[in-house]
């Protein structure tokens, strides 16, 4: 697609989307609490924007066909079994940054029963082959019954309804305001704080290596530093990104040790 035909479509988004204003205005507020199924399965209105003398103006549409979900996947039963699942219905979104319908941003942050917080990442359809490969490394992570303080994300359960389709995972929740281990190791950041996440990252690596358990796309954006100024690895899908780890070498333990050697150069020499 050419510039000129990205900038005609947004001009055209952005002009539906203006007539479609007084509209949106009628939808009630929300005041029941909002729950993942709000953001899975929003209420959906469809319209037509047709001419009306000389202004456009939104016309509710006759279109009754099925809403397609984005989210979803359906897996044997087996692959489930020894997790915990959630109905989407029973979890809470904490905040409601949209009060006149469903939130309108991918919720990360939600809360279980109990006031529990857990970090949900989303399943797309076709996203079965990752979703497996995922699943298994945190199948290898429970079964190696590694310390509780080990600082690395971990498989709560998954949320699914009543179908038995998947539509994410659930994770423990790592308090780190969306901060990475790129954006945290800035130039002016002290080197004493870059030699402590870099050691860090080398114990929790050789931890899990003891374990059996391959990291797999060993980079800073999969490192998250919490509040106390402590790095998580996260993110054990598996794959590899160019620069980092390299294709031969993705999903082994020689994969973690390349992708380690450049993570202390990033954060001890400032080399990208």
């Amino acid at each position: 697609m050419s510039s000129m035909d990205t900038r005609s479509k947004t001009f055209m988004t952005g002009l539906s989307c203006r007539f479609l204003l007084p509209e949106f205005r009628q939808v009630p507020e929300v005041t029941a609490p909002l729950t993942l199924q709000h953001f899975l399965f929003p209420e959906t209105h469809r319209y037509n924007i047709r001419g009306d003398g000389d202004k456009l103006v939104a016309v509710p549409s006759k279109d009754s066909s099925e809403v397609i979900p984005i989210f979803g996947i359906h897996l044997p039963e087996g692959a489930c079994a020894p997790w915990a699942w959630y109905d989407p219905k029973e979890i809470q979104l904490p905040e409601k940054r949209n009060t006149h319908g469903p939130p309108s941003y991918r919720p990360s942050k939600v809360l279980l029963k109990g006031e529990k917080s857990a970090f949900f990442k989303p399943m797309r359809y076709g996203d079965e082959k990752s979703f497996m490969n995922e699943l298994d490394r945190y199948k290898g992570i429970h079964n190696a019954h590694l310390d509780e303080s080990l600082r690395i994300s971990r498989l709560i359960g998954l949320t699914r309804d009543d179908t038995g389709r998947v539509f994410g995972l659930l994770l423990n929740y790592i308090d780190c305001g969306h901060r990475t281990l790129r954006c945290a190791a800035k130039p002016g950041t002290s080197r004493e704080l870059k030699q402590t996440w870099a050691q860090q990252v080398n114990d929790t690596i050789q931890q899990l290596h003891i374990a059996d358990v391959i990291w797999g796309d060993a980079k800073p954006d999969n490192v998250l530093v919490d509040q106390k100024n402590n790095a998580w690895l996260t993110d054990f899908g598996g794959g590899y990104t160019n620069g980092w780890v390299s294709k031969e070498l993705s999903g082994t333990v020689e994969g973690d040790l390349q992708g380690l050697r450049k993570i202390n150069e990033f954060l001890l020499r400032g080399s990208l």
